[in-house]
């Protein structure tokens, strides 16, 4: 996994600022899931982040 390097933020702000929301997305719904007992299968967990991934490349504007 890369790790967001603070000091790059001025090349390219966007990027960063997309890098750090995927991470800390992605990190909110592992945690989400460890404090749920990990109720939902590895597979179900998969098929959450999927569906979540595709409905935000939807919803996302395009530039």
């Amino acid at each position: 996994m890369k790790i967001l390097d603070s000091g790059k933020q001025e090349e390219d702000i966007t990027t960063y600022y997309k890098q750090n929301g995927t991470a800390y997305a992605l990190y909110g719904i592992v945690n989400a899931w460890i404090m749920r007992g990990y109720k939902e299968t590895p597979a179900q967990m998969v098929e959450i982040l999927y569906d979540l991934l595709k409905r935000h490349g939807k919803d996302s504007p395009q530039v």
